[in-house]
């Protein structure tokens, strides 16, 4: 029998792993992706991104390694077109890139009790918020909110699942893991936002997602362009909506202004409660602080905002101290 107060668990279907490896491998993705790898060990985790030469988001990865590899964790939606990019920027440098979807799982786990549910599954729990422990092939992370992702051979994660289980964990849907994710703050690129965000517009500077002082990569001038010009335009906020759905790049709106002109889009959203949508969006600061946001169109449900784990600032430091 499960019991709420212990935990859920749901898997990760809709996530894939790139696999990087070979001798230049750190090098590699040092100059690609927008935060520091130089000191990230294989008992931390990160997240970071990936940028087109106009500073626009290609991809939100989530980074970990152990002694010889690294691993990026993405939508499975952005899977082929990343790899097929990437590959375009390996050149003459040892490093291979290998999907590795069907053969690695992703698993969440969260909840009051989440960190007996590892032990009951014979996994070492992370010491703290963005750490990583390794147990054999699987590696488990520690991420916002002491919650939990687990990525290793499909096998092995199924076990962990029916272990979870055995101990009271309950099965949740995929969406429950969404939600999380958002009162979490944590951003998210999918197809339909591909190349239309600047890292800072999704707080990706406010949340150690994105290094200032760590050197070139694709779109970094504008990225830093950006921050010297002193005070954001834009930043991601929590918002609510009485609503059944909506997606990923929906349109808001705040009818006062300009019925017309959009105020910002959809980042990522999930069901709270039946008829209730909550979601992240990049706004417009002035439009965020007005108020009066409407969801897809002038006229559509209106949008209530909800507390970030974390100040959403729109002054920024120009001597690019991260």
């Amino acid at each position: 029998m499960t019991d709420a107060a212990t935990g859920q668990f749901c898997m990760l279907e809709d996530y894939a792993l790139v696999r990087v490896q070979g001798a230049d491998a750190a090098d590699f993705l040092q100059a690609q992706l927008i935060n520091d790898l130089s000191a990230l060990s294989p008992d931390r985790h990160q997240l970071s991104g990936w940028c087109n030469p106009k500073g626009r988001l290609l991809a939100v990865l989530r980074v970990f390694r152990d002694r010889e590899r690294w691993f990026l964790r993405l939508p499975t939606e952005l899977l082929a077109p990343t790899l097929q990019r990437l590959r375009m920027f390996v050149l003459r440098a040892r490093v291979e890139l290998q999907p590795l979807e069907g053969r690695w799982s992703g698993m969440a786990l969260w909840g009051p009790a989440a960190a007996d549910g590892l032990r009951a599954a014979g996994l070492p729990a992370p010491a703290g918020t963005d750490t990583a422990v390794w147990h054999q092939e699987t590696a488990v992370l520690q991420v916002p909110g002491r919650r939990f992702e687990l990525w290793g051979p499909a096998d092995a994660l199924r076990a962990v699942a029916d272990a979870c289980a055995a101990a009271g964990f309950g099965a949740a849907p995929r969406t429950a893991w969404e939600l999380e994710e958002i009162r979490a703050g944590l951003p998210e690129v999918y197809a339909a936002t591909r190349e239309q965000f600047v890292p800072q517009t999704l707080n990706m500077d406010l949340i150690g997602a994105l290094s200032f002082t760590k050197g070139c990569y694709p779109g970094q001038e504008i990225v830093a362009r950006t921050r010297y010009l002193g005070k954001l335009k834009r930043r991601m906020y929590r918002l609510r909506a009485t609503a059944s759905a909506t997606q990923a790049g929906a349109t808001i709106y705040r009818p006062e202004r300009s019925g017309t002109d959009p105020a910002g889009t959809v980042v990522r959203w999930a069901p709270a409660e039946e008829g209730i949508v909550e979601l992240l969006a990049s706004l417009r600061v002035e439009d965020a602080e007005a108020g009066g946001l409407r969801l897809a169109d002038p006229a559509g449900p209106a949008l209530e905002r909800l507390p970030l784990p974390y100040a959403v600032t729109v002054e920024q430091d120009p001597t690019g101290h991260s």
